[in-house]
């Protein structure tokens, strides 16, 4: 069984560690811990070229210190994992990814968004859930139940 666990830099990422820990798995399951970086084109202010080269540099290493530190703590817990970091829209790459690499099941957080900000901002575990080919497990923060 492989299993995508899609996470993202906003700390959600300890109630995903925590949920795939306690869950019982198959014996064979395989976990790929993926983040995606999003994209800084196209920004809507002119910034020296630079900059956006030390900005990718620093999400990039920012997003594999996450994954790594993510897949550390589930290798602690006996799971057989890799990592992944990816550019883009994070939808498409945890869809693409999850298709690629013939995932069985796809993890990812849901963070509770609201009204304009779940509008400006979308949803991506409602999207992931609602196209994805395979089974998605959406783990919602303790504290989600709170903001109705």
């Amino acid at each position: 069984m492989k299993v995508l666990v899609a996470v993202d830099d906003s700390g959600f990422a300890d109630y995903i560690v925590d949920f795939v820990i306690a869950r019982r798995w198959t014996a064979d399951a395989e976990f790929l811990i993926l983040h995606v970086v999003p994209s800084l084109f196209p920004l809507s202010v002119p910034v020296p070229p630079n900059l956006i080269s030390q900005l990718n540099k620093d999400l990039n290493e920012s997003a594999q210190n996450l994954v790594e530190s993510v897949a550390a703590e589930l290798r602690s817990a006996g799971r057989k994992v890799s990592t992944a970091v990816r550019e883009g829209k994070p939808t498409r790459q945890i869809l693409a990814l999850a298709a690629s690499d013939g995932c069985d099941v796809i993890v990812v957080g849901a963070h509770s968004r609201t009204g304009i900000e779940k509008f400006m901002l979308g949803s991506v575990s409602m999207a992931v859930a609602s196209a994805a080919s395979c089974s998605v497990l959406v783990v919602r923060h303790p504290s989600a139940g709170e903001k109705i």
